[in-house]
């Protein structure tokens, strides 16, 4: 039965514990963030990647500020309780001092021993998913942002320049290059609004006042030709997909091989797969070069070189032969 002393305790832990632990969280976070930063500028994420992220990585980094938290509400705790002289009361009280660590101590193992279950079963699927959408963040090309006087070459196939932004929508001198297989195709307009559709899938544009010029390859009698198409127009409209701006979310599959991503149970497992490769790879080495090299051979005994009698002498006490004269 909890005893009004023990709750106490337990409550003036509690209360600086959930502070501190989301401090040291949003910090830990927040260190991450800036040094991915440029991978998140200029792809047009929205909140709802962000906040899946930040729930991910709060989760990654629970092993690190769970301990610094723990530490640092002890701190707080029991520093608070000799400052406001109610440790000195309740040992006055005839508590001991060993009986009042007691509440926290059992805080900080209960915290542990949550956190050893969250690391060994769910932390390793949340750094799955983590580590996957991370990686389809920096793969993702970036979202369509039409810079004055640059070129933007995100789009396959694609190359857009516009001198001057009129507006959002609206722009002034702009420059289209397409380039396909067999042709090639230059716009120039002297003004154009440009706009998304369908949640930005598709890109409009609408050109006015311009030019095309289209050269398309062709082959006549095994003989390649070059056909050129000079057009001008008032208005042209022109669509085009921005399925390759887009987020694509890959299967979590790709890296469930690592170990950051494996549970207990599988790391085990895969401790015991590496054991038996090693011992396979040890006996087939062993078999491969039993023929060249014997001192490979560790189970075999080695044979005994049979001795002579009386061996010869070495070579340098041998005497030199004697001649006759």
């Amino acid at each position: 039965m909890i005893k009004r002393v023990d709750r106490l305790i337990l409550i003036t832990l509690l209360r600086p514990f959930l502070l501190v632990y989301s401090s040291v969280t949003f910090v830990l976070i927040m260190q991450f963030m800036l040094r991915h930063f440029e991978d998140f500028v200029g792809k047009g994420l929205s909140i709802l990647i962000f906040l899946e992220l930040y729930f991910y990585f709060a989760a990654s980094v629970a092993p690190t500020s769970l301990p610094l938290s723990v530490l640092l509400t002890s701190l707080i705790c029991y520093g608070n309780l000799g400052e406001h002289s109610e440790f000195t009361a309740l040992k006055a009280g005839g508590i001991s001092a060993s009986r009042l660590f007691l509440p926290g101590l059992i805080f900080s193992s209960t915290l542990g021993l949550a956190q050893y279950a969250l690391n060994s079963y769910y932390i390793p699927h949340v750094n799955k998913k983590s580590f996957t959408l991370l990686h389809d963040i920096r793969t993702k090309k970036a979202s369509l942002q039409l810079i004055p006087g640059q070129f933007f070459t995100q789009l396959p196939n694609h190359a857009i320049r516009v001198e001057e932004r009129v507006s959002d929508e609206n722009f002034k001198n702009i420059l289209i290059y397409h380039r396909a297989d067999e042709s090639s195709r230059l716009i120039r307009a002297d003004s154009a609004r440009i706009r998304n559709i369908l949640d930005e899938f598709f890109l409009v544009i609408e050109l006015y006042d311009g030019q095309a010029y289209e050269e398309a390859s062709y082959f006549h009698r095994n003989e390649e030709k070059n056909n050129f198409v000079h057009t001008q127009f008032d208005y042209m409209r022109m669509q085009l997909n921005l399925s390759a701006l887009q987020l694509n979310r890959s299967a979590t599959k790709i890296f469930a091989h690592h170990r950051y991503m494996k549970t207990t149970p599988e790391l085990y497992q895969s401790i015991d797969s590496l054991e038996s490769q090693i011992q396979q790879k040890t006996r087939e080495a062993y078999t491969q070069s039993e023929t060249l090299y014997t001192y490979h051979r560790p189970h075999t005994k080695k044979k005994s070189v049979p001795t002579q009698a009386n061996p010869p002498p070495p070579f340098w006490k041998k005497k030199p032969p004697t001649t006759k004269t």
